[in-house]
């Protein structure tokens, strides 16, 4: 292919960037523009390319050109709002969000990243609506759960946070997320047998997982296994240790001394 006219040079470059050849892309996409300032999806492509180069302050000039000259693409405000989170800058995130789902109020990936900058400010409630309505839009996006479950979980609603990972489960059994937090969920229940299960079936998918043994060994010590208990405990040490996770580590070594004193006392 060799462009002469600003449609082909953003074509082209817009293969270029979802090829990964992003210096070409940006090559392309200034040509485009140099031949037609007031192409809005040249600014649009060449924001998405700045943003997969960490270029973010580039990206947001080309998404608000983009904006200036066509103020009715969605996926403009929805990527400038993605860029926005990536700078912390949540407040600027929400009204991109917000302005998308004015526009289209049956993208339920706007409503899902809304709630998932709500979570980035705390405001919990907020988000749970706006997953409880991506979920009605899309019943089959496994993130959906996983970050609903993530909330009844923070909020103590135990039981929904459960079947939320089991819908998690139910859609790829292969997730270790959902089996370790449901088994999180199910020792605040107490349910420690429960629990031990899915921390089993974590450290089958995920063996090198410091927080399934380390959890496993909360559970199992519960139990009165103190020996299985210990043993899970001390292999999350090392891996935790392995990982350069120092906070992990000195939790699980402090607990670890706790019961050696515990052990002598007796």
């Amino acid at each position: 292919m060799n462009p002469q006219t600003a449609q082909e040079y953003l074509l082209r470059g817009i293969a270029y960037s979802r090829s990964g050849n992003y210096d070409e892309a940006i090559a392309d996409l200034n040509q485009s523009i140099n031949l037609d300032p007031c192409l809005p999806q040249a600014y649009y492509n060449r924001g998405l390319t700045y943003r997969k180069t960490d270029e973010l302050s580039k990206a947001l000039v080309d998404f608000d050109k983009s904006i200036e000259l066509d103020p009715c693409l969605p996926q403009v405000y929805y990527n400038r709002a993605l860029t926005y989170r990536m700078q912390q800058q949540y407040d600027l995130a929400l009204n991109d969000f917000n302005r998308v789902i004015q526009m289209n109020s049956s993208d339920w990936e706007a409503y899902y990243n809304r709630g998932l900058t709500y979570c980035k400010r705390n405001k919990y409630y907020q988000a749970l609506a706006d997953f409880n309505t991506a979920i009605h839009l899309n019943s089959d996006e496994i993130a959906l759960y996983y970050n609903r479950g993530l909330i009844y979980r923070r909020q103590k609603n135990y039981f929904h946070a459960i079947q939320d990972f089991e819908q998690v489960i139910q859609l790829n059994s292969e997730d270790h997320r959902g089996y370790y937090n449901r088994g999180l969920a199910y020792i605040k229940q107490e349910k420690y047998q429960q629990a031990i299960a899915d921390f089993n079936k974590t450290l089958a998918l995920s063996p090198e997982n410091p927080q399934a043994h380390y959890n496993r060994g909360l559970a199992r010590r519960k139990l009165r296994e103190y020996g299985s208990g210990n043993a899970d405990l001390a292999i999350a040490a090392t891996l935790f240790k392995q990982q350069e996770n120092n906070c992990g580590y000195e939790k699980v070594q402090k607990l670890l001394q706790t019961v050696e004193k515990q052990m002598v006392m007796v």
